[in-house]
């Protein structure tokens, strides 16, 4: 659960957060937040796009943003658009999954849990847990994969994983990429 902030909230009691301040006496007044921020160290090369969909569709603020499975970002924040026609994700990349982040880069819906029932029987895929509780998206990346997306850059999000897409892989120079994400 090491991803998943607040999560005490959701089967326990609310509690009131608090973050280190500057060590300067303030009298007040104190304003309290509805919601916990999402808090993301940016770092210089980290990159913030858009990824937009017609419905929510798995991304929560706070969710993970993987790739390959492995946790490359967050969601900062979901909101409407400006003309409220689409459901746009305010998504941080860490700085050394960026250069995977391509303009031929898809993105998809990861949230939890799919059923599906056909003629070959009842099937079930299953994320992982912080995705189910917390939601997430994934994106993958061709070989012929295009520039580099730049912060503002805009992407859609497929509700699902193209099974061909697992196949694709990109000979991208990133960062070092050897230790996992906190």
């Amino acid at each position: 659960f090491g991803g998943i902030r607040g999560l005490d909230t959701v089967v326990g009691p609310r509690y009131l957060a608090v973050l280190p301040g500057t060590g300067a006496i303030d009298d007040g007044p104190f304003i309290g937040l509805n919601r916990m921020p999402v808090v993301a160290d940016v770092l210089s090369g980290d990159l913030e796009i858009i990824v937009e969909s017609s419905e929510r569709a798995g991304m929560r603020r706070g969710g993970v943003v993987s790739y390959r499975g492995m946790p490359a970002g967050r969601i900062l924040d979901v909101e409407l658009a400006s003309d409220s026609t689409r459901v746009r994700s305010t998504v941080l990349i860490e700085e050394r999954y960026a250069p995977l982040v391509r303009s031929g880069t898809r993105f998809f819906s990861i949230s939890g849990v799919a059923f599906e029932f056909g003629l070959d029987g009842f099937r079930t895929d299953v994320d992982s847990l912080e995705s189910i509780i917390a939601g997430g998206i994934g994106f993958a990346t061709p070989p012929d994969a295009g520039a580099a997306a730049g912060t503002g850059a805009r992407f859609a999000l497929a509700s699902k994983l193209d099974q061909d897409w697992l196949e694709w892989s990109p000979a991208i120079a990133s960062g070092d990429l050897s230790s996992e994400s906190p």
